[in-house]
């Protein structure tokens, strides 16, 4: 019978010291993510595009018309959307992804929003913001 209780005893101290340890030593999740944003102003189908934020080292683009930028260190980029010129407003759904670092493998953030093109002869204008 001590046997038993020795082992019970010895199994619960090696059980709370595990647990201690892992709750001394394991990495916190992270509370956030970096903030990510961007604004943009078209002129007919000719559009730019600002990084807002200053959180992240490298960014990529991905335009909505299966256009997707190289990585790049510029808060800016210049997109032509290649659509006919019919006097409409088109949506496409923007995608700006962060990076840490230029040669960072995953980005850190993503942002997506829908931008509208106007398919104007005349240069229409259009222009937004998208952000937290």
């Amino acid at each position: 019978m001590v046997r038993n209780t020795v082992s019970s005893r010895l199994t619960d101290a090696l059980a709370a010291a595990f647990t201690l340890a892992v709750m001394l030593f394991w990495p916190a999740p992270a509370k956030s993510l970096a903030p990510l944003a961007y604004s943009w102003s078209c002129a007919s189908r000719y559009c730019s595009f600002y990084v807002t934020t200053n959180n992240h080292g490298a960014y990529q683009w991905n335009f909505g018309d299966g256009t997707i930028s190289s990585k790049t260190t510029s808060t800016t980029a210049q997109h032509f959307y290649n659509i006919p010129i019919d006097e409409q407003f088109h949506n496409f759904t923007v995608t700006l992804a962060g990076y840490a670092t230029i040669n960072s493998g995953s980005p850190d953030n993503i942002i997506g929003c829908t931008i509208t093109v106007a398919a104007s002869a005349v240069g229409i204008g259009t222009s937004g913001s998208c952000g937290p």
